[in-house]
């Protein structure tokens, strides 16, 4: 279903994402906030063992 709504496995996106995210702002990383229904707990997980911290927008209920 991921790859369905994004184009890309969750790893190919977590790799690109967090590639973009240290070229545009030069620094470390602390918090990453997302809102996508397709990013699922491997994607997360991704960024917490590079030591970010995920808050996620969850506006399903």
């Amino acid at each position: 279903m991921y790859s369905s709504w994004v184009g890309a496995s969750w790893d190919l996106d977590a790799g690109q994402t967090l590639k973009a995210m240290t070229e545009k702002f030069n620094h470390d990383v602390d918090w990453l906030i997302v809102d996508h229904y397709g990013l699922d707990a491997y994607w997360e997980e991704y960024f917490l063992s590079k030591g970010i911290k995920v808050g996620v927008i969850d506006d399903l209920s």
